[in-house]
């Protein structure tokens, strides 16, 4: 699959809007070739000064890329082609041949990167990557991974794989993974063995693992190894949790991040809290040498920590075995209260329900990372003391009416034994035989497959709209920053859909869209109110290169006496605030050219508008605007009933002026 060009504009990461490069996807192996497999002899730059987005491409002649068309700032009328290597592609009436293409690499680099072939470095010469008998040494060739490492969970291994180019698909429990049922790694018996596990130590669940080739087998057989970790942001609410997964090993860094700008201020003095939870299988484990309990420690620095260790796997019997505030020593060994062994018996069958809490104050400034971790003074044939890693682990899983308590995703996942029907928004038991998903009072019978993995959970964070965000009476929203929480994080958020604040793509005037909360902008072309974060999808075409939105830096402009001359424009461009951004290009102007280089130049300085009010004749891609558009709410929706715009202006807002 050839692409060319497309928008690919990200706001203040990748400012350039649209793309002139040619990528090559191989369709087969599933992965991106390398821009080597072209030779310089073959490539010729993009002819102009820009890419574009929107374009039409049609394939001539069997191996010439034609364009027509597009956008890039302005409609473009050109007509472009680019003829395909002949080691990609052949002509109309001529068969392809793979060998000779492949020949025609005069380089390793360019050899290598064509996936069909592979490079001889015994007479420096590349081939069919099939035909490897023709090298007398072994052929270099890049990885072709193929459909099944694409897929990363178990229901889509087992039904997209179904036709994958090197047969069909198969899903390893024990490293979560998908692979080729044929390869060696998978399908001949090595799923989960020692071999496939990263110390090389035979797992709790035996010498083999569990190969899955059907969407049922992955509902009922798809229990991964590892540690359940689980956080609660500020406030901490146990029914609700914030963020699940199953993890590798028992260590985890704990960033200190924020929702949003500001988010940590208003939780400062509180805490979050992050649990480790699951079953220690402590089979084929001895302690070190002269060392005669085999005892776990923890390591929780500058925080409060608290770790249970049952002596069987029930909960209820469950024992406090480490209790540490954040002024004690980093490293915490773990005592049982009678003076017991922390593991009993090491022998296959034997597990211990384990949980570990770490409370993580939350300040006021951003502070360092910090870590959890369970380590044991255990002997392995590959390691010594350290942490745990997924040969010894297993998720917590209860199951049955224990799932029916769960109201939202991640908290039935926390079950390993549970999944959730997003359809009926309830939790179920995965094993259970009559469990089924389906829309209710649906009478097709059409059926739902069960979310298994937290990370396909559909979470507050994921809603961009107000009423969304509320109707799911699990959220919160944040008004101001047009931000959805979990409910109960914040105070004074919006909890019923009648409380908030209109859409805004249902504003209908330039005041109505600025003067209420919402991340709003306001576009002065269309004159259209429309949400600031989707502004790259909308107006993909240039329909609105100037919008205004609010100044959340609450600094005024400057508005300049005079209107200087396009010489002194050029010595004062530094002086101002940087409220004029602009990343489309002034085309078939060498004076508009400079202007831009000189903006860019100066990202962290401003201008005002006002500035080159008089000077329009002389960049006549720049929108005409008056010094007043940056003074104040009422001043940038001039038009507009006086009545209305004054009733907002008491808020004194400030406001960005954007360009395109």
């Amino acid at each position: 699959m050839i692409v060319f060009g497309g928008y690919m504009h990200k706001h203040k990461e990748e400012e350039a809007c649209y793309d002139d490069k040619i990528y090559v996807y191989h369709l087969g192996c599933h992965v991106w070739v390398s821009h080597q497999l072209t030779s310089s002899s073959h490539f010729f730059p993009y002819p102009k000064q820009q890419g574009i987005y929107g374009h039409s491409v049609f394939l001539k002649g069997g191996n010439t890329m034609v364009v027509v068309g597009g956008f890039h700032g302005i409609v473009n009328g050109h007509v472009l082609a680019y003829v395909l290597p002949g080691t990609l592609v052949a002509p109309d009436n001529q068969e392809f041949d793979t060998d000779e293409a492949c020949r025609k690499h005069n380089t390793q680099a360019s050899c290598v990167s064509n996936l069909e072939c592979g490079w001889c470095p015994t007479d420096i010469s590349c081939y069919d990557r099939s035909r490897s008998a023709n090298c007398t040494n072994n052929l270099q060739t890049s990885q072709c991974p193929g459909l099944c490492a694409a897929l990363h969970t178990c229901q889509s291994c087992v039904l997209h794989g179904r036709t994958a180019r090197n047969g069909p698909c198969s899903w390893c429990v024990q490293t979560s993974k998908c692979h080729d049922r044929e390869e060696v790694s998978g399908g001949q018996g090595r799923c989960g063995s020692p071999d496939d596990n990263p110390n090389g130590q035979e797992g709790w669940w035996g010498p083999r693992g569990n190969d899955l080739v059907t969407s049922e087998q992955c509902r009922l057989q798809d229990y991964r190894p590892g540690m359940t970790f689980i956080r609660y942001r500020h406030p901490v609410d146990l029914t609700t949790p914030d963020y699940v997964a199953i993890v590798n090993a028992t260590y985890q860094n704990l960033p200190d991040t924020q929702d949003f700008r500001g988010a940590r201020d208003m939780h400062t003095g509180g805490s979050t809290l992050s649990q480790f939870l699951g079953f220690i299988h402590p089979i084929g484990v001895q302690p070190l040498k002269g060392e005669i309990n085999l005892n776990l420690f923890v390591q929780a620095r500058n925080m409060n920590a608290s770790l249970w260790v049952s002596k069987d796997d029930k909960p209820e019997n469950m024992e406090l075995v480490v209790s540490k505030d954040s002024k004690q020593d980093n490293l915490v060994i773990a005592l049982r209260q009678d003076g017991g062994k922390i593991f009993p018996v090491f022998s296959k069958g034997h597990r211990y329900l384990t949980k570990l809490e770490v409370h993580q104050p939350v300040k006021s400034s951003t502070s360092p990372i910090s870590v959890m971790r369970i380590d044991w003074n255990a002997h392995t044939q590959t390691q010594t003391q350290g942490m745990l890693t997924l040969e010894y682990l297993e998720p917590y899983g209860l199951g049955g009416m224990s799932c029916m308590n769960q109201t939202t995703c991640l908290a039935c996942l926390m079950d390993a034994k549970c999944g959730w029907c997003q359809a009926t928004s309830s939790c179920v038991d995965r094993e259970h035989p009559q469990t089924v998903c389906m829309d209710p009072g649906d009478d097709s019978l059409s059926t739902h497959f069960l979310t298994l993995v937290p990370d396909q959970c559909v979470t507050c964070e994921q809603y961009i709209y107000c009423d969304d965000c509320v109707s799911s009476g699990l959220c919160e929203w944040l008004p101001d920053e047009a931000y959805c929480s979990r409910k109960g994080r914040f105070p004074g958020a919006v909890m019923e859909m009648g409380k908030c604040p209109a859409p805004c793509h249902k504003r209908k005037s330039c005041t109505a869209c600025l003067g209420d909360p919402g991340r709003c902008a306001w576009c002065q072309e269309s004159k259209e109110c429309f949400l600031f974060s989707v502004y790259t999808s909308v107006y993909q075409y240039g329909s609105c290169r100037v919008w205004l939105d609010e100044d959340h830096t609450n600094i005024s402009s400057l508005r300049p006496p005079t209107l200087p001359s396009p010489t002194e424009a050029s010595e004062i461009l530094g002086t101002t605030l940087p409220y004029l951004t602009t990343s489309s290009p002034f085309h078939g102007d060498s004076t508009g050219s400079s202007l831009v280089h000189t903006l860019r130049s100066i990202k962290e300085k401003a201008i005002t508008i006002g500035k080159f009010q008089n000077q329009a004749s002389e960049f006549p891609g720049l929108p005409l605007f008056s010094h007043e558009s940056l003074i104040s709410l009422p001043d940038v929706c001039r038009g507009k009933s006086s009545s209305s715009c004054e009733r907002n202006s008491s808020r004194k807002r400030s406001l960005k002026f954007r360009m395109r």
